[in-house]
């Protein structure tokens, strides 16, 4: 695809985790006229989660479970970054579970 031909549009993809993203033609543009790799932007916290559990083999299910739990500790704190977060918030979202 050409970059003249998508200045302005966005592609609605699907990603794995049943959401939706915009991603603006320019992103595209901007590396050639590619949709940008691993070494322009970094996956994203549960893609690279989902990596590391089908890398040891584990079931679908299991990774789904662990993808959940992680998406239920970052929405109790108010969507904030796991690498933000330290000991008192974890805490506090396993006090939160009892």
């Amino acid at each position: 695809m050409l970059c003249g031909v998508l200045t302005g549009q966005s592609d609605l993809r699907y990603r794995s985790d049943d959401a939706y993203s915009i991603q603006p033609a320019s992103l595209r543009c901007q590396i050639g006229g590619e949709w940008p790799t691993t070494e322009q932007h970094p996956k994203k916290l549960l893609d690279q989660v989902r990596d590391a559990i089908r890398l040891k083999h584990y079931s679908i299910r299991t990774e789904e479970a662990y993808v959940n739990w992680i998406k239920r500790y970052i929405f109790f704190h108010g969507v904030r970054h796991p690498a933000e977060m330290g000991a008192a918030e974890v805490e506090a979202f396993l006090t939160h579970l009892r």
